[in-house]
C-alpha cells in the first residue's frame, strides 16, 4: 500500500493520499450517530456584561490574562454543528495530546501546538524560578501547615 505524507506546520493538517482505501476506526461509529441536527448560538455579550461591572484593575488584570483577547473580539459565533461533525469524524488513536480527525478521506490532527496557536495559552514546561513555581511553592507551604499545626495538638 503506498501513502505519501503531508505535513502543513501551522495548522497540523495531515494529508494521507492512498491508491487504495483506507480503513478508520472512528470513536464513534456511523451507526449510533444522531440524525438530529444542533442548533445553537452563542455571542460574548456574557463576556461584555462582566467586562462593564470591572473596575479599572480588574479590566487591567482580564485584558492581560490569556483570554484577555476576548474583551477586543467583536462577536465569536459558536458553531455546534461542527463541532458535532468533528466529534463525529473522531479516529481512535494511542496518542494522548492529540485528536486525529478524517474529513473526506484527509487525517487533520489537533495537538498542543494547534491548542497553543488557537487559544493563546502557553503549553509546556516552565522555566526555572517562574513565578507558577513560586505560588505552587506558596500553595503547597498553605496546605501543609494546618496539617503540621493538628499533628503538634493531637501529640499534647
Amino acid at each position: 500500500m503506498l501513502l505519501t505524507l503531508v505535513y502543513f506546520e501551522v495548522i497540523g493538517f495531515v494529508e494521507f493520499e492512498d491508491t487504495g482505501l483506507m480503513e478508520f476506526d472512528y470513536c464513534i461509529p456511523e451507526e449510533a450517530r444522531l440524525q438530529a441536527h444542533i442548533l445553537q448560538r452563542s455571542n460574548l455579550k456574557y463576556v461584555k456584561i462582566v467586562m462593564d461591572l470591572f473596575d479599572d484593575r480588574q479590566r487591567d488584570e482580564f485584558q492581560n490574562s490569556p483570554f484577555g483577547y476576548l474583551a477586543e473580539v467583536a462577536e465569536i459565533q459558536f458553531s455546534a454543528q461542527l463541532i458535532q461533525q468533528l466529534v463525529f469524524r473522531t479516529i481512535r488513536t494511542d496518542k494522548v495530546n492529540e485528536l486525529w480527525f478524517n474529513v473526506q478521506g484527509n487525517m487533520m490532527r489537533f495537538g498542543l501546538q494547534e491548542y497553543t496557536l488557537v487559544t493563546g495559552l502557553r503549553c509546556g514546561v516552565f522555566s526555572e524560578g517562574d513565578e507558577f513555581d513560586r505560588v505552587l511553592e506558596r500553595r503547597r507551604l498553605k496546605e501543609r501547615t494546618p496539617y503540621t499545626r493538628a499533628a503538634k495538638r493531637t501529640k499534647k
